[in-house]
């Protein structure tokens, strides 16, 4: 189920848990109200703490289920171009990091460290803004799209490059 489903619930929640830290609060006193609030820091701490190892995972399932679907496409020891390692070595690649550059550049460093493929997806929009004309096929001189893969809510597409 996805989490999109109880973030109604939050603010009935967040009231009842309000409700009970007062009546804890108006019962303890003294040291015993300093123990209590910072047992309520701890439990807000680790909610936040797992939520954020939650998603992190979440990533890391993305990256492997893409690795996988890139094993069935590639040989293995293929050199791929990739913005997440991981995926290069889920997959039992030979990595190349894709460098913050134009398109022009990208496919002369591919040149030039003898990579064939690349691997675009979500990056394009945040760090690598250079290359969204690569990752829409609008620069299909030099790239070839050979494959797209939809895992979870991304989409990462292979590209070859032309010689």
């Amino acid at each position: 189920m996805e989490d999109r489903f109880f973030y109604i619930l939050i603010p009935y929640v967040s009231i009842f848990a309000a409700i009970g830290i007062h009546e804890l609060a108006e019962r303890f006193s003294g040291k015993s109200k300093l123990v209590l609030i910072l047992l309520f820091f701890v439990m807000v701490n680790y909610s936040l703490y797992y939520n954020e190892f939650y998603f992190h995972q979440g990533e890391k399932e993305k990256y492997f289920q893409l690795s996988m679907k890139l094993r069935e496409r590639l040989e293995s020891g293929t050199r791929l171009s990739v913005a997440k390692p991981e995926i290069a070595l889920w997959g039992n690649f030979v990595k190349e990091k894709v460098p913050i550059c134009t398109s022009e550049e990208l496919y002369q460093y591919m040149e030039k460290t003898n990579t064939g493929y690349l691997v675009l997806g979500e990056e394009v929009f945040d760090s690598r803004k250079n290359l969204i004309n690569i990752y829409e096929g609008r620069d299909d001189n030099e790239f070839e799209l050979i494959g797209q893969f939809i895992i979870n809510d991304a989409i990462f597409k292979l590209f070859r490059r032309l010689s």
